[in-house]
């Protein structure tokens, strides 16, 4: 109680509600996996990523020094953003992960298959906890530096989908196209239907157009209302990824005047704004189209003269 009673408050409030929310809450939400924009950074250095904390255990072992228990504290609380932190627990665990199995084993190993087609290849983890790349149709295992930075960018999600989800669980991803090339953006829209239609919670933020559209083709191509069958087959589509518009929200981030509770007037304020999503129209998302459009017009304006 003494020791309590000289913490800082923050970190008191950090360790009762970090606490409280794993024993409370543990098995009833599960722990997602947050894959951050930074973790093509994250799968190079993930051996690299404790260097603080090396440090203050050399404090703790080197005895003529004298310790400041409440900066100690304070010193290895958390260094990164939560979701980065995330990133970096999941990256630091792949050895003891890779022993695992996921649900989409045994339910749907296509879906594996592709994910690896966007991948280009496999990973593979030694026990030593050594990580390596093997390309398809080659020799030689690469390293993560080694490696293309997609490679890195997929690492995550790889061994997420092989070894740790099962249905229900929550993935949120930062950017799915992260150094992704645009026809792989299109495949991992696919992949993120496929979840989402095996009952997967997926979170995504993204800037990418091309993912945007083909979730909205994948909307339109679950419309039952026609026989889309003959356009599933010409253009490759699976009927596993198709999506029914009533399990889909879309919202954008947008600069507006809001009212908030207990004001007089309107402030202008980051918001996020409902995107209607019809089974029959798809989506519409301005801001992309807005700049889509000029860029055409500017194009025929150049070539054509029109």
């Amino acid at each position: 109680q003494v020791a309590l009673a000289n913490m800082p408050r923050n970190l008191i409030e950090d360790f009762i509600k970090n606490n409280l929310r794993r024993h409370s809450f543990g098995n009833i939400f599960p722990s997602p996996l947050i894959s951050s924009s930074e973790r093509t950074g994250i799968a190079t250095f993930r051996k690299h990523l404790d260097f603080f904390r090396d440090q203050l255990m050399e404090k703790i072992a080197d005895g003529t020094k004298t310790l400041d228990p409440e900066q100690f504290l304070i010193e290895i609380k958390r260094r990164f953003p939560i979701t980065i932190e995330c990133n970096v627990e999941f990256s630091r665990s792949l050895e003891e992960k890779s022993r695992q199995e996921s649900f989409l084993v045994k339910e749907d190993p296509g879906l594996l298959i592709d994910f690896n087609e966007i991948v280009g290849g496999t990973y593979q983890v030694r026990d030593d906890d050594r990580l390596f790349f093997k390309p398809h149709k080659a020799t030689r295992m690469l390293t993560m530096r080694e490696s293309s930075s997609s490679v890195r960018s997929l690492l995550d999600l790889h061994f997420y989908l092989h070894h740790v989800l099962q249905r229900h669980h929550i993935l949120i991803i930062d950017e799915p196209e992260l150094s992704l090339h645009p026809k792989n953006q299109r495949a991992m829209a696919k992949i993120i239907a496929r979840l989402v239609n095996l009952g997967v919670h997926v979170f995504v933020t993204t800037h990418s157009d091309y993912i945007i559209r083909e979730l909205n083709n994948l909307i339109l191509l679950g419309n039952e209302e026609y026989n889309n069958s003959d356009i599933l087959t010409r253009y490759g589509y699976k009927k596993t990824e198709t999506l029914n518009s009533d399990k889909i929200r879309i919202y954008s981030a947008e600069i507006n005047k809001v009212k908030p509770a207990g004001y007089k007037r309107k402030i202008v304020k980051p918001t996020l704004v409902e995107i209607p999503v019809s089974q029959r129209t798809g989506m519409e998302i301005q801001s992309f189209d807005i700049q889509i459009n000029e860029m055409n017009s500017l194009q025929d304006e150049l070539i054509w003269g029109v």
